[in-house]
């Protein structure tokens, strides 16, 4: 079984910027060019269908990019989820995940949220969450998917009312993704970074890697963002370990640098392990444990008889997340809407916008729907996408409301098809 910390050690530095995946092994120099400069999916998916063991979190997150959502999870399941222990739940209670947010937060400078990177509905949540914040006097939206490594510069664009693009890299791709700063930003927060740069990360290999990964995470966080705002009020949306407050197996991780280096204490805040996959035969015992046992219409956090949380481990780490977080998120069991996510159609703000082709699609391909306000920029992530079949006359998108340019992807590119009003 493949452990997480084994994968970020082999692809530390992939994240750190747009054009990162330019000189990696794992995809084509060609083909990260077609997507950053036209805005093309498909030949990523064509690569991630290519893809050996050693891909298999990216391959992952190109299946969730394209909404393909039972293909990313089915790409990490990697033997660890059988192996997982269903908790004891003797004296448990469940509280709906938001209250106790807000109930945290509320004295707090800093709150971090973690999230799997191939689960695009943790990007839905952090939308919640987010706007939850920022009723309390959140300001910031720190994200390790931004960057100040050279050009383009992500949060700079954000913050001067830049559109949404393929050029900020791989996590941004995803609609769900771009849909969360675009929510995040009409809210009045203010974007910035924290990723580590590459001249940061020169030369680092393995743990070394991480190590130096971790360190400059931190040390950007104070430099960009508390260094101009002591006091400022931060909502910080990372991945998977990188939220631990307590060292994991010898290693410090982000959350416990800052904390170390600040003195302020951050909401931490895990949802990795909570997430249930389509198919429920891919659940763990702990995650089917919980979610036989409380049955949740919403998402919610646990705690043990003593008022601690409920933390599982999950499929890439079995190391759990106990003393190392705050709170645990899990989220309920949702079925599919007329083919599509139930959990995005139930996302706060989308509606379900049915479309009738204008001309039967001739091959199989991508569906997307583009907000009409960056529908000049090629490149514009769409707000909602999802492969259609040959021959599909009608689909549903779950988006917000507003004015969209409907465009369809196959393997000669891509045209518009018409436009949508939600």
């Amino acid at each position: 079984m493949l452990v997480r910390r084994e994968v970020l050690a082999g692809i530390a530095t992939l994240p750190l910027a747009g054009s990162a995946f330019a000189d990696s092994a794992l995809i084509g120099r060609s083909c990260w060019d077609d997507l950053t400069k036209r805005g093309l999916y498909l030949p990523l998916l064509h690569e991630a269908r290519g893809f050996k063991a050693r891909g298999l979190q990216i391959r992952a997150q190109i299946f969730a990019l394209v909404g393909d959502e039972d293909a990313a999870f089915r790409t990490m399941t990697t033997g660890g989820e059988a192996a997982a222990t269903a908790p004891d739940l003797t004296g448990a209670q469940s509280e709906r995940a938001l209250d106790a947010i807000a109930r945290e937060a509320r004295t707090r400078q800093i709150v971090i949220l973690n999230e799997a990177h191939h689960i695009s509905r943790c990007r839905a949540f952090a939308l919640e969450v987010a706007l939850l914040l920022r009723s309390q006097g959140f300001e910031v939206f720190a994200a390790e998917a931004l960057n100040d490594d050279g050009e383009p510069n992500a949060a700079k664009i954000l913050n001067s009312g830049g559109p949404v693009t393929t050029n900020f890299g791989l996590y941004p791709d995803d609609p769900v993704y771009a849909e969360l700063m675009r929510g995040a930003g009409a809210a009045g927060y203010r974007f910035a970074a924290y990723e580590a740069r590459y001249d940061q990360m020169s030369g680092e290999y393995g743990d070394a890697a991480i190590v130096a990964r971790e360190d400059a995470e931190a040390d950007n966080f104070v430099a960009n963002i508390l260094k101009a705002n002591p006091l400022a009020r931060v909502f910080v949306y990372c991945g998977y370990d990188h939220v631990r407050k307590t060292p994991q197996r010898g290693v410090a991780w982000f959350a416990a640098r800052l904390k170390a280096k600040t003195g302020i204490d951050p909401l931490c805040i895990t949802q990795t392990a909570g997430v249930p996959p389509p198919d429920p035969a891919l659940e763990n015992a702990a995650l089917k444990a919980i979610l036989d046992h409380f049955d949740p219409q919403e998402p919610i956090v646990i705690s043990d008889g003593q008022g601690h949380p409920v933390v599982v481990s999950e499929a890439m780490d079995p190391a759990p997340f106990d003393g190392s977080v705050d709170l645990s998120v899990f989220h309920p069991r949702l079925p599919y809407v007329a083919g599509r996510p139930g959990w995005l159609a139930k996302a706060p703000g989308r509606k379900a916008a049915p479309y009738r082709f204008a001309m039967p699609a001739s091959a199989d391909g991508l569906l997307q729907a583009i907000p009409a306000a960056a529908a000049m920029n090629a490149n514009a992530v769409p707000a909602d996408q999802f492969p259609v079949r040959a021959g599909t006359h009608e689909a549903m998108f779950l988006v917000k409301y507003g004015d969209y340019e409907v465009r369809f992807e196959t393997n000669d590119g891509r045209r518009a098809l018409g436009t949508l009003m939600a």
